[in-house]
């Protein structure tokens, strides 16, 4: 004769919710808040050092992290070419807040676990390298002996594409402060005012811009664009004429400002230029 086991009832109930329970417990992992990398660190900077190569002396590696989370990557392979490859883009940040991964390298190491004025670079699964030639994977930060040549200065604008701006316009200028470090001008209708970074070389960044909301009718538009064309400009250039140039890199993507119906407030009605997106000149 078979037993049957007899469960009490009270029992099933208790199974019942502990493996209620169990199934919908789901693991998270709280993120930092404290010192990070991302948070604790000046990691904005050049980084340069040369990585272990298969087939060449050495990569000759720079690496610029701009605060804007954009990046500009420039690598040499030596004693097998001179010449130099660019590439730019942006970058971010794992949830840690210790690692970057850089936007658009197809082919090479992408991810840098960032230190203390240290770049350390990562395989390709996104692993610390070990081993005997692990420090030769390090790209150390560069004290930059760098004054800024447009810090405390003040400059109208005088052409937009190689276009003269109208009288109607007044007096368009960018004015930067002591440091260097932030900007504030007048647009043709509203005061202005942002950040920017400028770089040894030829890089300048705009970000952080704001301006006040008067409209004035015929300058509102073109000031719009003015405004715009701002925040997209990359490059700086300071010639023998004392004209400061800011462009957009590479030229070509200045074409798109072509189709703006600001050009009717220009005196020259030809075809634009290639060429410097803003033209100024010093006044003071």
């Amino acid at each position: 004769m078979r037993r049957i086991l007899v469960i009490p009832f009270w029992v099933c109930i208790i199974l019942l919710m502990w493996w209620g329970c169990q199934k919908n417990t789901t693991t998270t992992t709280a993120l930092p808040t404290g010192d990070t990398s991302e948070l604790s660190l000046d990691w904005a900077g050049t980084y340069t050092g040369v990585i272990p190569c298969a087939d060449c002396e050495g990569i000759a590696t720079t690496v610029d992290l701009n605060s804007d989370r954009t990046y500009r990557m420039s690598t040499t392979y030596k004693g097998k070419s001179e010449e130099k490859f660019v590439q730019e883009g942006t970058f971010f940040w794992n949830e840690l807040g210790n690692i970057i991964t850089l936007n658009g390298i197809k082919n090479g190491a992408s991810q840098y676990l960032v230190g203390e004025n240290t770049l350390f670079q990562l395989d390709l699964e996104g692993n610390r390298i070990t081993g005997n030639l692990a420090e030769n994977y390090q790209l150390l930060k560069t004290e930059q002996d760098f004054t800024n040549p447009l810090a405390g200065k003040k400059w109208t604008l005088t052409e937009i594409m190689g276009r003269k701006l109208t009288v109607e316009m007044g007096a368009v200028h960018l004015e930067f402060d002591q440091d260097g470090t932030r900007v504030s001008g007048f647009g043709g209708c509203n005061n202005y005012f942002g950040e920017c970074e400028v770089k040894d070389g030829t890089r300048i960044k705009f970000y952080k811009m704001g301006r006040t909301k008067k409209f004035c009718e015929g300058t509102s538009k073109m000031e719009d664009d003015i405004f715009k064309i701002f925040m997209d400009i990359n490059s700086y250039s300071l010639g023998v004429d004392g004209m400061l140039r800011l462009n957009r890199l590479p030229e070509a993507q200045a074409w798109r400002y072509l189709v703006s119906p600001y050009w009717a407030l220009m005196k020259d009605q030809s075809r634009p230029r290639p060429g410097p997106l803003l033209t100024f000149e010093l006044t003071k």
